[in-house]
């Protein structure tokens, strides 16, 4: 799939698009827990839901800090602790305002 996506000049397109998608999941996993210390476990459970069964805790990190390197989510991630800490205001600016 890859192969064909870099052929048609649109692989990096659904990359980002990845990225928004899986920051829109992160967030409705924040508004449903309605803290702002969430247990990473939780984001894991949701990414196996989404049909990402392979998806490790390692893994949820390593997408967690992109989007947070990003500017998709304002907060850090306590590793000794496995939570996502996010802001108390605006954890999730609007994708407009993301460079």
């Amino acid at each position: 799939m890859e192969n064909v996506l870099q052929r048609r000049g649109l692989y990096l397109v659904f990359e980002k698009l990845r990225i928004i998608v899986y920051r829109n999941l992160f967030k409705r996993v924040f508004l449903l827990t309605k803290t702002v210390k969430m247990p990473l476990a939780a984001h894991l459970a949701c990414l196996h839901r989404a049909g990402e069964e392979d998806a490790t805790l390692d893994s949820l990190e390593c997408v967690l800090s992109i989007l947070i390197d990003q500017g998709y989510i304002k907060g850090y991630i306590a590793h000794e602790r496995s939570f996502l800490v996010v802001s108390q205001t605006s954890a999730f600016p609007p994708i407009s305002s993301v460079r």
